[in-house]
């Protein structure tokens, strides 16, 4: 029943009532959004985008879960793949530009450890 999501979501939401300084402070019970019972990932993120509704993704506490498996695991992740991307394609231009400009032994050996690199890891 995606219609009944919206008020589930809103009842995992408790905000106080005094306002501090224009701020009310608000706390997300969002735990079992992350993880089940047993300790392993939930799907309830992969349930919600496969109901294909903008505006219940855009709900405080969907938002707030999802900046927070990016923030404290998927941009980690993100970010060693995408270096280790740039290091190959590095390596990729070096044995295809620069190598093959100089001839020699060393040359070779550079331009066959490097091809290796690129290929097998």
């Amino acid at each position: 029943a995606p219609e009944l999501l919206w008020t589930v979501l809103d009842g995992l939401v408790w905000r106080a009532r005094a306002v501090e300084k224009g701020w009310r402070r608000a706390v997300y019970f969002c735990k079992h959004v992350l993880i089940r019972e047993d300790g392993s990932q939930s799907s309830v993120i992969e349930d919600i985008c496969g109901c294909e509704d903008p505006k219940l993704m855009c709900h405080p506490v969907i938002a707030h879960v999802v900046d927070l498996v990016w923030a404290r695991i998927a941009s980690r992740t993100f970010f060693v793949r995408n270096c280790a991307l740039l290091v190959t394609l590095v390596l990729f231009t070096l044995s295809q530009a620069v190598v093959n400009i100089h001839e020699g032994a060393g040359t070779r050996f550079v331009l066959v450890s490097c091809r290796f690199f690129i290929y097998f890891i």
